[in-house]
């Protein structure tokens, strides 16, 4: 598999107020020899977060290994709040 479909199907930007590169594919058959079937003892080794920035007010963080509308859906849930 290519690295640009790679970075396609594993990378998103959140900024504030938008997302940014959103491509929802993780579910069988997206990719051509790629096995995107999901599984919770995989998902439990491959999501992390990764604190970059924290501050009394602000907290910068990348969420890895989870689908863009999950993580859409956190951010939402964050501005909400």
């Amino acid at each position: 598999m290519s690295a640009r479909i790679d970075d396609r199907r594993t990378r998103v930007c959140l900024d504030e107020h938008s997302v940014k590169d959103v491509h929802s594919s993780d579910f069988p058959g997206s990719y051509d020899g790629y096995d995107d079937s999901w599984s919770q003892e995989y998902f439990e080794k491959q999501f992390k977060i990764e604190v970059l920035s924290l501050s009394e007010t602000e907290m910068e963080f990348d969420m890895i290994g989870i689908d863009a509308a999950v993580a859409n859906a956190f951010r939402r849930i964050l501005l909400s709040e």
